[in-house]
């Protein structure tokens, strides 16, 4: 796998956490966050048994990615490589908390190639329908301003 490259990367994180299937059901969101957090660290950066297949060693083999919490504005919940950002939302339910991940995922595009948000627990079928029409517009718009391809993608994991 060719993972080097930024969209390769994506298709694998994405793949992941389609993969994902959370320990528990969660009360909170922090919690839905490592659970996925340690499940993407496992499963990206699969060890080569040997340090020098590090990339501080340069290997071409290596399959380490830089997998962290993120934290601040403009930052989603976890970051890979610098390059995509993965947002987790419990229960999204309310035209303010959709409003609200629209702008999150806005100021999102100006720090990464790719965005991800994964809902998790029991969203509601109206609000997740609403969140993919303003998230069309979103990336429409995006198309015009950034030079490169910025993709949007939204995983449910959804428990009934």
């Amino acid at each position: 796998m060719g993972l080097n490259l930024a969209g390769n990367l994506f298709e694998d994180v994405l793949q992941t956490i389609e993969n994902w299937n959370p320990k528990d059901q969660y009360t909170t969101e922090t919690k839905y966050r490592d659970d996925l957090l340690l499940f993407l660290r496992q499963r990206l950066n699969q060890s080569e048994s040997s340090i020098f297949s590090s990339p501080l060693w340069n290997s071409s083999n290596s399959r380490q990615h830089l997998i962290k919490k993120e934290a601040g504005r403009s930052l989603a919940d976890i970051g890979i490589d610098n390059k995509i950002g993965i947002e987790l939302k419990r229960n999204l339910k309310r035209k303010s908390q959709i409003n609200r991940l629209v702008g999150q995922v806005v100021d999102y595009l100006d720090g990464y190639s790719h965005v991800i948000i994964v809902l998790c627990g029991q969203p509601e079928q109206e609000a997740v329908e609403v969140l993919k029409h303003n998230l069309r517009r979103i990336i429409q718009a995006a198309a015009t301003l950034y030079e490169q391809e910025k993709l949007i993608k939204i995983v449910s994991k959804d428990q009934i």
